[in-house]
């Protein structure tokens, strides 16, 4: 089985999507390259960038939201746990 990393894109209307590939079962090699309708993709209305600066509980109230996060690179010292509960 092979699962990409989200990627983030712009569509024709110059919005930020975030792309969730699917897993692809009996595959090798990248799957970044075929892309398509089998991909998940959201508007950024259900995102959430968070940042090395955000509080830990404001992830956790994001994800409690039902919002995707999306951490930007950085040293995050994340001293509570959260249990993603969410089947998507």
């Amino acid at each position: 089985m092979g699962v990409e990393k989200p990627y983030l894109t712009i569509d024709t209307q110059g919005k930020y999507e975030l792309i969730t590939p699917k897993p692809i079962f009996s595959s090798k090699g990248v799957q970044w390259g075929s892309g398509g309708d089998s991909d998940y993709k959201d508007g950024f209305e259900n995102v959430f960038v968070a940042t090395n600066a955000t509080e830990v509980s404001d992830i956790n109230a994001k994800l409690e939201e039902g919002l995707h996060v999306v951490l930007t690179p950085g040293i995050y010292y994340l001293y509570d746990d959260k249990a993603i509960t969410s089947p998507s």
